[in-house]
Order: C-alpha cells, then sequence, then structure tokens
C-alpha cells in the first residue's frame, strides 16, 4: 500500500508560463519536462521499445549485471531515492539486489504516472515504505521525513541518461541538490556515451516514430490545455547531433510560413524554424566523473556494456 503522496510540483499556471515565454523568445524553446502529462508518458514508453534507442535496453543490462555489487556497495536498511521515476522498470532491478531496503521514493513530474507507479511497486514490495515525491528536478524540494529515518544511508538513482537533458549549469545544480539530500550516501547515474553520429541519430530518429511522438506531444497537450489552434501537421521533429559539442539538438520545426493563437496570444513561425525542445549529452566516463566531482561526489565505479555505448556510475555523496 502506498505510504504517502507528496505534492511538490510547480503551479499549473507554469507550464502557460513556461510555454508563453519560450514561444515568444528568439530562438524559441519550451524545456522537455513539459512535454511529459499522461500521454506523454505513454509515448516515452514507446521510445524506450525502439530498436534504435538503445540507451533504455543497455541501461537495463549494465544495471542487471552490477546491482549486486552496487547493493554491497550501499549496504542494508536504505533509502531509495529514485530521480525521474517514470514507469520504474529500471528500479525493480535494484530493489530485488538491495539488502532489506526500508524505504522507495519515487520521484516524477506526471503525477497521473508517478502515483500508478508507486502504487503498482507498493503492492509488489510489501515490506517497503513507499513515499511519492511530484517534483521538478531542476527545483530543490525536500524528501520526506522516512527517507532521514532509517538505519541505512540514502541512495539516489538518476536513470536513463537524462543528466544529459541538462546544460553544464543546471547538472551542477541537480549535484548540489543530490548532494543535500543523500549526504554521506550515494548516487548512481545513467550516462550515455559519446560515440558513431549514425548510432546516435538513429536513436533519436527511430523507423518507428516513437522519439517524434514523443516530442510532438507538445504541440497536443498545448492545445488541450491552452486553447492552442497549433496545426500539428505543419511541425516535424528535429534532432541532429552536434558532434563537436557531443549533444543532441532536438526540437520541434516548422514546415511552413504560419501563425497560431496560443492561451490568447498569438505567435508567428517561420518555415524551418525550430521550437528547441532538448538537449542530450553524451559523455566521455572522464568528463563524467570530472562533473560530479565538482560538486564534492566521490566516484567510486563506472560500468560499461561491451560496445561502450552507455554507462552506469556509482558515486559516494559528500
Amino acid at each position: 500500500m502506498l505510504s504517502e503522496f507528496h505534492n511538490h510540483a510547480p503551479p499549473e499556471e507554469s507550464f502557460r508560463e513556461a510555454v508563453l515565454e519560450g514561444l515568444g523568445k528568439t530562438p524559441k524553446s519550451v524545456p522537455s519536462k513539459w512535454i511529459y502529462d499522461e500521454r506523454g508518458s505513454r509515448l516515452f514508453e514507446a521510445v524506450c521499445e525502439a530498436p534504435e534507442y538503445y540507451p533504455t535496453r543497455t541501461e537495463m543490462a549494465i544495471l542487471g549485471s552490477y546491482a549486486h555489487e552496487i547493493a554491497a556497495l550501499t549496504g542494508p536498511d536504505c533509502a531509495l531515492v529514485e530521480f525521474g521515476c517514470g514507469a520504474s522498470h529500471k528500479v525493480r532491478l535494484l530493489l530485488d539486489a538491495l539488502t532489506s531496503p526500508a524505504v522507495y521514493v519515487p520521484v516524477d513530474i506526471d503525477g497521473e504516472t508517478l502515483r500508478r507507479t508507486a502504487e503498482t511497486t507498493a503492492t509488489d514490495y510489501p515490506e517497503i515504505a513507499v513515499e511519492a515525491v511530484r517534483a521538478d528536478l531542476t527545483r530543490p524540494f525536500p524528501l520526506p521525513v522516512a527517507a532521514y529515518s532509517v538505519s541505512g544511508v540514502r541512495l539516489g538513482i538518476f536513470p536513463g541518461g537524462t543528466i544529459g537533458n541538462f546544460e553544464t549549469d543546471q547538472a551542477h545544480a541537480f549535484f548540489g541538490m543530490c548532494a543535500q539530500m543523500l549526504k554521506g550516501g550515494g548516487l548512481v547515474v545513467g550516462v550515455d556515451l559519446q560515440k558513431d553520429r549514425a548510432v546516435i541519430e538513429a536513436a533519436y530518429n527511430d523507423s518507428h516514430d516513437a522519439c517524434p511522438n514523443f516530442n510532438l506531444n507538445l504541440l497536443h497537450r498545448i492545445n488541450a490545455e491552452l486553447n492552442g489552434n497549433l496545426d500539428t501537421n505543419a511541425f516535424r521533429h528535429s534532432a541532429i547531433y552536434d558532434e563537436a559539442r557531443g549533444c543532441m539538438n532536438i526540437g520541434i520545426e516548422s514546415t511552413c510560413h504560419q501563425s497560431a493563437r496560443i492561451a490568447g496570444q498569438d505567435f508567428h513561425f517561420e518555415q524551418q524554424e525550430i521550437i528547441r525542445t532538448q538537449v542530450s549529452y553524451k559523455y566521455t566516463v572522464e568528463s563524467f566523473q570530472a562533473l560530479a566531482a565538482q560538486s564534492g561526489f566521490e566516484p567510486l565505479r563506472a560500468w560499461l556494456d561491451d560496445a561502450n555505448l552507455f554507462s552506469l556510475h556509482y558515486f559516494r555523496a559528500p
């Protein structure tokens, strides 16, 4: 049974403000976190199953191979905090490996998906207290009191390579927040690695259109929630890898000159103009460890798959 549901999400008008502000800028941009409503969360699950999208299955394989090593580094009776839990498929490998985990804290911005995930996990792991937290990972939020009452440490896990969606200053802010939350414990982070451009671009332009459908959900959400009249057929998904920066640039491209009315305001889109929704930085093991170390985290382990596509890191919290 779900022990508690803590709502620290930003107020609902934040979506309206983010869209109006983002579309009023040059260049236009709306953060990818606003793609996630209930429909967006379902569409992202389809992304994870796309054959070209290697991060999910590769991270699952790494976690399956090394979960017991993570458990040994963590110790018994821990509180496990999952940042950006989604459907929480991966964390079950860790919950099964950990020694008597006492508390599980799934954190996500999408309240409906979070509640469903938390309730399912609570049913499947009745011996673990499940305390769900709805929150924006780019803003500080409090952990439940139960996470501080365990006899073991607090272990955070941030899977999926999502850390790559943060610009450097945002990544530093996230690590700083985690350092406060997880003092004396640990942090496990999934990190996508630099590799051949064709492999990376194929993952974000998959043959089943899972990534495009997910990205374009932002337009559907704007129309549904902000009384928008965007012509969703007049936009297309854009995902291009910048090798010099080691970064995927992802956005929504207007296919023609067009205008739309959103929340009572008019916006114009030039042909080929892009609304940036997401970046996805790819790291080397060394560069990512250096990034975390700047916030005081001590790198203890880095595990990679045989093809060096993806990495899983264990850091000791300061």
